[in-house]
């Protein structure tokens, strides 16, 4: 029979039995570019639909709606981190 000191047990069971965790990090990092993508298609699709009509305030109004919303989906901690500047401004704490 084999024994095995108490680290020595410890270091083999680490070595065997190593657990995989799951990296979100690049999950999140696909998910919003994905997201990045499909809102390009979709705001390019709307400005050339307002385009082509001549409505020139729909236009406008599509273009600023863009860029606030790319804002989020692009750069979400500044955008949060922005949020909470004007909440503490606005609110106090």
């Amino acid at each position: 029979m084999i024994t095995f000191s108490s680290s020595a047990a410890q270091r083999i069971a680490g070595e065997t039995y190593h657990l995989a965790t799951p990296n979100l990090t690049s999950t999140s990092t696909i998910v919003l570019s994905l997201l990045g993508t499909a809102f390009t298609i979709f705001m390019a699709t709307k400005v050339f639909h307002a385009y082509a009509r001549k409505d020139w305030g729909m236009l406008v109004v599509e273009i600023l709606a863009g860029v606030v919303v790319a804002y989020f989906v692009l750069m979400p901690a500044s955008a949060v981190a922005m949020l909470q500047t004007f909440a503490t401004a606005i609110f106090g704490a």
